[in-house]
């Protein structure tokens, strides 16, 4: 009958008058929960009370770790599930303060479309973070969800749990399928080719020329106090082009991240990570820290280092500032162009009439599809001119985006030094806006698209 009890109060036991919760009091009938290999004897799992219906979304732990009552600051509190037969992950962390305490929210999961709560047994685990030495390891402690614990862990001694309260959840935005369907239509906020944000690394295709990224978000993703409001909605598509038509990438073609509150995901925003099928026809996947292995919180959680970023959110539009080396090795781009004589749209004198020209494009794929943004940030064309097979001059456009130079589509302009490529002028007035000037007759559908001309290899703007 106690046991019963206590499995529907969602407490472990309550020995009056000690003010303690009694992991650590086997004479109350409840386990002793010691260090693993310790002096505490066989662990009475029979008589833990962990509720075995579906918990609510989170438990939040206080733990102290001490030393002969003194408190141990600056090691890793780590908590993993107790699964037979499983090396524990202890992936759940928080670093103990100059009191001994650390804080760790565990958060239910959804693996394979199934939900697991947070209710069960757990190993704990203190160690050293610069060295990796275990400092202390408890086994068996008893969680459940919708709670805030506070857990004594003396070094070499039981467990105890001092207090358990009820934690007090918002409610919780839970997407479903229908929340993404239609996200084409929704605000585009970036268009960026190759790796333009370098946070970005390898993701999304991003160290490939010829993928491109378009990031859209839904009517309630506001930013308001450095947070987005619960049910803001951000996808991105990452995709290149064949033979004129969009092919998604094979892997992770359709990304989304959904702020889901409610206590969710709370080492990453209370953010939840999906990856779609295109078309918005079928969710492939969604979790919280364990999606992709923890590369969506991880990556993420460098947002908030960049101007603009926020909330685990990249700053949008990105913005590319290219170095010397961006250009470096343009004879092996792919050439789009190749002329002498006068352009008809750029008089005379400009870029030397008499010599021969030759135009490069980086990223052969880029595309100008869209009518606010035109070519995606990070494309990069260059125009190399020799005279008598010697480089006189070199100049380049680079579609630098986020809010500079907004009057002029977001184009820097470059003059690069011919014999060492080094950049020798760059601007947005490059020329005193000579640049910008010619080049605003490209947007003209008759004569190009979004300061760049007609080019007769270019597969979208010929």
């Amino acid at each position: 009958m106690l046991k019963q009890t206590l499995r529907r109060m969602g407490v472990f036991a309550v020995v009056t008058g000690m003010g303690v919760t009694g992991c650590s009091d086997p004479r109350g009938g409840v386990s002793a929960v010691g260090p693993e290999g310790g002096p505490s004897g066989p662990l009475r799992l029979d008589k833990v009370a962990v509720q075995q219906e579906v918990s609510q979304g989170r438990v939040v732990i206080v733990a102290t770790v001490t030393r002969n009552a003194a408190p141990v600051a600056g090691v890793q509190v780590g908590f993993s599930r107790a699964i037979s037969g499983r090396v524990p992950d202890y992936r759940w962390t928080g670093l103990t303060d100059a009191n001994g305490r650390a804080e760790v929210g565990i958060a239910e999961e959804v693996q394979d479309f199934r939900r697991i709560g947070v209710n069960g047994l757990y190993r704990v685990r203190a160690t050293n973070p610069a060295t990796g030495e275990v400092v202390g390891m408890w086994s068996s402690v008893p969680i459940n969800g919708g709670q805030k614990i506070e857990l004594d862990l003396p070094v070499g001694r039981l467990c105890s749990i001092l207090s358990v309260s009820s934690l007090t959840e918002p409610e919780a935005f839970i997407a479903q399928m229908r929340d993404f369907v239609g996200y084409m239509n929704w605000q585009a906020v970036d268009y960026t080719i190759g790796s333009a944000n370098p946070a970005s690394g390898t993701a999304h295709n991003s160290a490939l020329n010829a993928y491109a990224r378009r990031v859209f978000k839904n009517a309630a993703a506001a930013l308001t106090g450095g947070e987005y409001a619960k049910g803001s909605i951000i996808v991105k598509e990452t995709f290149t082009w064949e033979n004129g038509q969009k092919r998604y990438a094979e892997a992770g073609g359709v990304f989304a991240m959904v702020k889901r509150g409610g206590g969710f995901n709370p080492q990453g925003g209370g953010w939840e990570w999906f990856a779609l099928a295109p078309g918005s026809s079928e969710v492939l996947g969604r979790g919280g820290a364990e999606m992709m292995d923890g590369m969506c919180n991880g990556c993420h959680a460098a947002a908030r280092s960049q101007a603009g970023g926020a909330d685990m959110v990249f700053p949008h539009p990105a913005e590319y500032v290219a170095s010397e080396r961006d250009f470096a090795g343009y004879q092996d781009w792919t050439r789009i162009d190749e002329r002498t004589g006068t352009h008809p749209l750029l008089g005379p004198t400009a870029h030397r009439p008499q010599a021969v020209r030759r135009v490069y494009k980086k990223q052969p794929l880029a595309n100008p599809d869209t009518r606010d943004q035109g070519y995606p940030t990070g494309t990069i064309l260059l125009k190399a001119v020799t005279d008598n097979a010697q480089a006189v001059e070199i100049t380049a456009m680079v579609k630098r985006g986020g809010r500079f130079n907004e009057r002029g589509g977001g184009w820097e302009w470059f003059m690069l030094e011919p014999a060492t490529g080094a950049v020798a002028g760059r601007g947005a007035n490059l020329m005193d806006g000579m640049c910008s000037s010619c080049h605003s007759a490209a947007l003209s559908p008759a004569n190009g698209r979004d300061y760049v001309f007609k080019h007769s290899g270019d597969p979208f703007n010929r």
